[in-house]
């Protein structure tokens, strides 16, 4: 007899046993013990230093912005660009127009939006704040002049 054929009557009987013992003796490996848990030694690791130059940290914009839509998507955009245009991502600054012509074959009727995305994200890390007409190319004319305004934050 399967527990969903037992009536409410034979819940209720003080004779009743499960058809599978459990033992509570031994501690389940699920179970929390109050116990505190052996602390594993970790390895020291530096950390990505921050961006330093404005190109570092516009290039970060665009990774953030991308990231938006995906971190696959991201790394398949500059797969596909690198094949496609035979341009890097470190490459991206100086080859704007190819890099504005991949985000328009890429996304298709979706770019301007992609394209907003990274400009703000590019303002977002040097601190400005969003204009109208944002795309990617306003948002690194903006940045380039205000280059006092350079990002505290960290990747």
């Amino acid at each position: 007899m399967s527990e969903d054929d037992r009536s409410q009557d034979d819940w209720k009987r003080d004779d009743w046993t499960p058809d599978k013992l459990v033992e509570f003796d031994k501690p389940h490996p699920n179970i929390i013990t109050k116990q505190p848990a052996p602390i594993e030694p970790q390895i020291k690791s530096e950390s990505r230093p921050v961006a330093t130059s404005m190109n570092d940290q516009i290039l970060r914009g665009i990774d953030n912005g991308l990231d938006a839509f995906g971190k696959n998507v991201k790394e398949v955009f500059y797969l596909e660009m690198e094949g496609s245009k035979n341009v890097k991502r470190s490459e991206i600054l100086d080859s704007a127009e190819q890099f504005q012509g991949m985000i328009e074959q890429f996304f298709k009727l979706g770019s301007p939006l992609v394209e907003r995305c990274i400009g703000r994200e590019i303002l977002r890390i040097f601190n400005l704040p969003p204009e109208a007409g944002l795309n990617f190319k306003t948002a690194v004319e903006i940045v380039r002049r205000h280059p006092h305004k350079e990002s505290t934050s960290k990747v």
